[in-house]
């Protein structure tokens, strides 16, 4: 979603962010409870009065609820840093930026990356988060980046004419293949949706320009319109292709982001952290300075803590609950254990359950037997990864998770199915048909559950969304 806003300049307290109109653009959210409130998102969810399309809208809403993680602020407020600190050493009105600026451009016309003298320019840290498939990493920090506006749009300064659209930070994924064309073209789509730029479409022409050529392009763009910050995803790649010639590496990142002075933030799964376990070679001084700033552990929720409560209440609410009833203890309890706590099953199981209580008029929605007749329907394709993660073997946990060509997770078994007719339909350049009848529901009584179950699903569609 691209975030435009007009520059307001308001100065800071310290003078080394000031004369700077870069950094006095830069409006700080500075109370946490402030920003948990702007970050949790609770879609209305009353139904009693709504015909059953209208109900089943509201249920789906679910999927967009947003319940601020612990680290929230924390992150937010070292985003914020690491962008006015990078943004204190590159002034656009001061002459070093422009000798900088050339000298990429000079270098991209040679098509070759720039790699400044060491005493030339300052190296900007990087940080990293990490976790489980599933936990809540990107979510996290995309909606904390949501609440920074990406563009702001400068026209004058200090009485002068200062026209500039200045890009305050970029999040994208490290490619699935040891493409560094690929990772370069993820990087100009999010540039354009921000800008509305045509970097994309050029640079998808260019498949014959050179590996530097691309990384040098990166480098430019980022350079020529004030890239503060980037965010990238999924680096647990690399380790698909570590040993590979001319493939993207962490030196990668540090090249085209850090060592111009943008600070980075890398975000990957458990099984990513491998990439930073060096041994004391000349590794390990670029492995220490890629983790120099800060790094962030996401895990599962535990049953009993605050977060979990928190984010269960805001998955069933009383309004979406048979006769205003919550569920009750027992039910939390075998909900926990068959999510193992993790966010991405919890709002697709929570989702099915309401859908499916609902639509087929049970009775209550505290049903442990329908709760676990859904999980086993919808989820059994997962559950092999899902009992190591519950054993805290988060190793086989990610080896066992079923995931697409792409390297995303594939949650549910109806998120597998539509994937493969995705990918059938892809192969045979026909378009995918659903029969109405897919999507029929059983209507039978309460006491048929598992067989129910699987027909109301068969058809059923739950969108992939990234966790």
């Amino acid at each position: 979603m691209k975030i435009t806003t007009t520059a307001e300049y308001q100065q800071h307290p310290i003078d080394e962010l000031n004369n700077n109109p870069f950094t006095e653009a830069i409006r700080p959210i500075h109370n946490e409870l402030e920003l948990r409130r702007l970050l949790t998102k609770v879609p209305c969810t009353s139904i009693d009065t709504l015909p059953p399309l209208y109900r089943s809208i509201r249920i789906n809403a679910l999927r967009d609820s947003h319940v601020p993680h612990p680290s929230s602020f924390n992150i937010y407020q070292k985003i914020i840093e690491l962008l006015l600190m990078g943004y204190s050493k590159r002034n656009p009105l001061a002459p070093h930026r422009t000798r900088l600026l050339y000298a990429i451009a000079e270098k991209a016309k040679e098509k070759k990356v720039f790699a400044p003298e060491i005493s030339s320019i300052t190296t900007a840290p990087a940080s990293i988060a990490s976790g489980p498939s599933g936990s809540g990493k990107t979510t996290t920090i995309k909606n904390v980046l949501a609440l920074i506006p990406q563009v702001i749009r400068h026209s004058e300064y200090k009485n002068e004419v200062f026209s500039f659209d200045q890009l305050l930070w970029i999040s994208f994924d490290c490619p699935a293949n040891a493409s560094i064309k690929a990772l370069a073209l993820n990087f100009m789509r999010q540039v354009d949706n921000a800008l509305s730029t045509d970097y994309h479409k050029e640079w998808s022409k260019k498949n014959r320009e050179t590996v530097d050529a691309h990384l040098a392009a990166i480098q430019l763009i980022a350079a020529k319109h004030g890239l503060g910050f980037v965010h990238i995803d999924e680096i647990q790649f690399l380790l698909n292709y570590r040993n590979s010639k001319d493939t993207p590496t962490l030196s990668t990142f540090e090249t085209l982001f850090n060592k111009i002075g943008i600070p980075v933030l890398l975000t990957c799964t458990s099984a990513g952290l491998e990439l930073f376990k060096t041994e004391e070679t000349g590794e390990c001084t670029l492995t220490r300075r890629m983790v120099s700033e800060r790094e962030y552990r996401f895990t599962t929720y535990a049953l009993h803590s605050e977060h979990f409560d928190a984010m269960y209440s805001s998955l069933f609410p009383k309004d979406l609950c048979i006769n205003s009833t919550e569920p009750g203890q027992s039910f939390k309890e075998k909900f926990h254990y068959l999510t193992a706590g993790l966010p991405a099953v919890m709002n697709r199981l929570a989702r099915l359950h309401h859908e499916f209580i609902i639509k087929n008029g049970n009775p209550s929605t505290d049903s442990v037997e329908t709760l676990m007749n859904i999980f086993r329907h919808q989820f059994s394709l997962i559950e092999p990864a899902l009992r190591f993660l519950r054993k805290g073997n988060i190793k086989m946990y990610e080896e066992h998770l079923k995931k697409s060509s792409e390297g995303k997770p594939e949650w549910t078994n109806q998120e597998n199915k539509n994937l493969k007719k995705e990918e059938i339909s892809k192969q045979e350049k026909i378009p995918t048909i659903i029969s109405h009848t897919a999507l029929t529901w059983s209507h039978s009584n309460n006491n048929a559950a598992s067989n129910d179950i699987h027909d109301a699903f068969a058809g059923e569609s739950d969108g992939a969304e990234k966790q």
